[in-house]
C-alpha cells in the first residue's frame, strides 16, 4: 500500500464566498494543518475511501494490522496536507476565484443533482462514497484554487518557475523525461485466466520483435476483448500512475515488462522507448507544460510535507482506523 493522490479521488464541490476562507461546515473541526481547519466529515471521507480502496484488503483488516493502521494514517494525512497546501498558498498569494470559476463549480454541483431522479437517490450515492455535500463543496473549491495557483506560479513572465530552452533540454538530457508504449487488456473475475493467456501470448510476440501496436490490433480483433494500445511520447516524474511509472523506469530502453497487474481488472504490458528528438522539437510546448507540471507538484509536495497536523483537544485521541 503506497501513498496515493487522494485529493483527485472525488471532485464534486462548490464555492460559497467571495474571499478565501475555510468553507463553513456543520461537521465539527477535528484538526488544524498550518491554519487550514479540517472537519470530521472531511477526515472521514479520506479515511473511508482508503479503507475501502485496496484490492485484497478488507476494511476490518485496518483494526488488527498495525502496519495498515500506520499506512492509513500516513495516506490520510498526506491527502489532507495537500488540501491545506493549496488553501494556504492561495491565501499567501492573495488569489481569488473568478466569476467564471465560481459559476463552473455551481454548475457542476447542480448538474450532479439533476442527474438523479430524486433527492433520496442523490443523498444515498453521496453516503455510499462516504461524502457529504459540504465536503464536496470544499474539495472542488480547493481544486479551483489549485488551478489558479498553477497558473500564477507557472506564468512565463511573473511565475516562480524560471526556464528557457536550455533549461528544458538540460532537464531532458539529465534523464528526467521518458518514453514508453503499453497495451492493456481488461478482464472480469470470470475470464481472468483466459485474458491472462491472451496477455502471455501477446507478450511473447512483442519480446520476439513484433511491433506492439500491430500485434495488439491483431489480437484484439481475433479474440474480441476490451483494451487499448497507448504510446507516451514523453512523460516525466509524477505524471503517470506511480506503479506504472516505477515499472517502466526499471526497464532499459527497448526492454519489455512482464505482465503488470497493479490495477484491478486490467492486465498491462509496457515497453520503454528512447526519447524521440523529432517529437520533442515538434511538440516543445507540450514538453514545457510537462516540465512545469512536475515542478509545480513537487513544490506542492515539499510544502505539504512541511506542514504539521494538530488535533483539537477533544479529538487528540482519535484513531483513524476506528472511524466508520
Amino acid at each position: 500500500m503506497k501513498r496515493v493522490n487522494g485529493f483527485a479521488a472525488l471532485l464534486l464541490s462548490v464555492i460559497l464566498t467571495l474571499t478565501l476562507v475555510s468553507c463553513s461546515s456543520s461537521s465539527p473541526t477535528v484538526m488544524s494543518i498550518g491554519g487550514y481547519e479540517v472537519s470530521y466529515d472531511m477526515l472521514r471521507y479520506f479515511v473511508m475511501n482508503y479503507k475501502h480502496g485496496y484490492e485484497g484488503i478488507a476494511p476490518e483488516d485496518f483494526s488488527t494490522d498495525e502496519g495498515l493502521k500506520e499506512k492509513l494514517e500516513e495516506n490520510t494525512d498526506a491527502s489532507l496536507k495537500e488540501l491545506a497546501a493549496y488553501y494556504l498558498l492561495a491565501k499567501q498569494y492573495k488569489l481569488k476565484l473568478t466569476d467564471e470559476q465560481k459559476a463552473g463549480i455551481e454548475s457542476e454541483i447542480e448538474n450532479l443533482k439533476y442527474s438523479y431522479t430524486d433527492d433520496a437517490s442523490y443523498e444515498a450515492d453521496l453516503a455510499n462514497e462516504y461524502v457529504t455535500e459540504e465536503v464536496l463543496r470544499e474539495i472542488l473549491t480547493i481544486s479551483a484554487y489549485c488551478d489558479s495557483l498553477y497558473d500564477y506560479m507557472t506564468d512565463e513572465r511573473n511565475g516562480i518557475f524560471k526556464y528557457d530552452v536550455d533549461t528544458i533540454m538540460g532537464d531532458i538530457e539529465s534523464g528526467n523525461f521518458f518514453s514508453a508504449e503499453y497495451v492493456y487488456i481488461q478482464y472480469s473475475g470470470s475470464d481472468y485466466e483466459q485474458k491472462k493467456e491472451y496477455a502471455n501470448k501477446l507478450l511473447e510476440e512483442v519480446k520476439g520483435g513484433k511491433a506492439m501496436a500491430g500485434i495488439f490490433d491483431e489480437y484484439k480483433e481475433e479474440y474480441e476483448f476490451e483494451g487499448e494500445y497507448v504510446k507516451l511520447d514523453t512523460f516525466t516524474y509524477h505524471e503517470q500512475n506511480e506503479y506504472f511509472e516505477e515499472a517502466v523506469l526499471e526497464l532499459e530502453e527497448n526492454e519489455c515488462s512482464e505482465i503488470l497487474e497493479f490495477q484491478k481488472g486490467v492486465l498491462i504490458i509496457a515497453k520503454r522507448l528512447p526519447i524521440d528528438d523529432d517529437y520533442v522539437d515538434k511538440n516543445f510546448n507540450t514538453v514545457i507544460g510537462q516540465y512545469l507540471s512536475r515542478e509545480f507538484f513537487e513544490y506542492i509536495e515539499e510544502y505539504s510535507d512541511g506542514l504539521t497536523v494538530t488535533f483539537k483537544n477533544k479529538y487528540k485521541d482519535l484513531k483513524y482506523w476506528e472511524i466508520t
